[in-house]
């Protein structure tokens, strides 16, 4: 199976992208991290999207689906499993399962 997540940069969330953040352990770093996410919006009130070419951007893009990834690797047992950003690939012998996305 392959897989696009159309518009992906345009439908990062926000406030799910923070949620993520607060492990990082310092304070004053996880707040610079907001501020630079919280200055751009697709949306118009600050809760949606990346500015795609950010160094930044492209750091938060590879995190964001993170616990997507752990699903497909650990809860789902897929063994060829390759994501880059918005884009992957799973390979499996069976199509069965696969109705969840």
């Amino acid at each position: 199976m392959k897989y696009d997540i159309r518009h992906y940069f345009d439908s990062i969330d926000h406030d799910v992208l923070k949620k993520m953040l607060l492990k990082v352990p310092d304070d004053d770093v996880r707040e610079l991290l907001y501020k630079i996410i919280d200055s751009y919006s697709v949306d118009g009130n600050g809760k949606r999207g990346l500015p795609i070419g950010n160094q930044t951007s492209q750091w938060f893009a590879l995190y964001y689906p993170d616990p997507m990834d752990r699903i497909i690797k650990e809860k789902m047992h897929i063994k060829y499993y390759v994501r880059y950003m918005d884009d992957g690939i799973l390979i499996h012998e069976s199509n069965e399962g696969f109705c969840a996305f």
